[in-house]
């Protein structure tokens, strides 16, 4: 498992841990993270990152913060 990372929504705190670091490439499409004891897997839209399996609207946005943040730390 990888390091944990933090991204901040609104004034709440979340972590996240990426399942296999190793596997986010500049042409990674997809990503596997631990959130809140859940698995997600991120699949890239365009510019943007979503949820594979849509749990819930709140779901949705913190998986966009994710990407973004993978996105900015893995320069993908």
């Amino acid at each position: 498992m990888g390091q944990v990372l933090r991204i901040t929504i609104g004034q709440t705190d979340h972590i996240f841990r990426i399942v296999n670091p190793e596997s986010v490439r500049p042409d990674t499409d997809e990503i596997t993270v631990e959130y809140d004891g859940l698995l997600l897997t991120l699949v890239k839209q365009d510019r943007s990152w979503v949820c594979k399996e849509t749990v819930n609207e709140a779901t949705e946005e913190i998986a966009e913060a994710i990407g973004k943040a993978i996105a900015l730390r893995y320069r993908i």
